[in-house]
């Protein structure tokens, strides 16, 4: 079955008056409020405290116990970051977003690397110009992107779509209780057996 190809019709304008106004992009609103909802693309200590993120520590941390605050639990579920997408070069070699990131050499904060194969990239903190420091793959010699299982047109072939993985990672604590002799009191100091997890919805 061959992929059906997009024909585009030229279209003429009869009107008489002239557009002074361009036409405005009308879906730049809604992909702005998407991408500032998910920051999928910024590491988990870079995202702002909003969106997908603000809702994941509002429903963590999960606990067993009778107790809205842990008094009474045993086992507790943390929340420590969450990732969207599968980001990696077309290889596969290097895998995830600390391959786009260059650490400037004024103030030490990390650049987010828009164009990979650029030489240089200017810090938008302090404005100096640094080294591009994004990982090309010596294997595939291109950096790491979204990568997704299916081009566009092999998701119109079969019927798919361009949906991503969403994947969070979350931590396991075992609580430790103490008794006294009066009155009796439960402890929530962690011990050390901790165990982490990946959830897929």
């Amino acid at each position: 079955m061959s992929v059906q190809q997009n024909i585009y019709r030229q279209r003429h304008s009869f009107s008489k008056i002239r557009s002074l106004v361009p036409i405005p992009n009308l879906i730049d609103i809604q992909k702005r409020s998407y991408d500032e909802f998910l920051q999928m693309n910024l590491l988990h200590t870079e995202r702002d405290n909003r969106g997908l993120k603000t809702v994941f520590d509002s429903m963590f941390p999960v606990h067993n116990g009778k107790s809205v605050e842990g008094g009474d639990a045993t086992l507790e579920v943390e929340f420590v970051d969450y990732t969207v997408g599968h980001w990696a070069c077309k290889c596969g070699k290097n895998e995830g977003l600390q391959h786009l990131r260059t650490c400037c050499k004024s103030c030490g904060h990390h650049i987010v690397a828009d164009h990979p194969k650029d030489p240089t990239v200017d810090c938008p903190k302090c404005g100096t110009r640094n080294i591009n420091e994004a990982t090309i793959c010596d294997v595939c010699q291109e950096p790491v992107g979204l990568h997704a299982k299916m081009s566009m047109e092999e998701c119109i072939e079969r019927g798919a779509t361009m949906a991503a993985p969403l994947k969070i990672r979350v931590r396991l604590n075992q609580l430790r209780r103490t008794t006294r002799k009066a009155p009796a009191a439960t402890s929530r100091a962690r011990s050390p057996r901790s165990t982490s997890a990946i959830c897929r919805p």
